[in-house]
């Protein structure tokens, strides 16, 4: 996704610095247009990864579980 908004952002600038010649600035927006629908379709195939603080929260009542299991465990013994 790095290159793909390189290229992106490569485009974007020759379209803005390029006044001599319409027809390439064209053929360089279509092409501007290609990548960003390119990277707005692997942007959102991609799996959403949970922050750290989302990934504590999920194993804390696990965690609690598990130490009141064995906690039971060892009063019934």
């Amino acid at each position: 996704m790095r290159k793909l908004r390189h290229a992106i952002g490569y485009l974007t600038e020759e379209v803005l610095y390029q006044r001599n010649s319409a027809a390439i600035a064209d053929e360089n927006i279509h092409a501007n247009l290609i990548l960003m629908a390119c990277n707005r379709e692997i942007y959102l195939e991609c799996p959403l990864v949970p922050t750290l603080s989302e990934r504590l929260r999920a194993m804390v009542p696990s965690f609690l579980e598990r130490s009141n299991s064995s906690a039971e465990k060892a009063e019934v013994r």
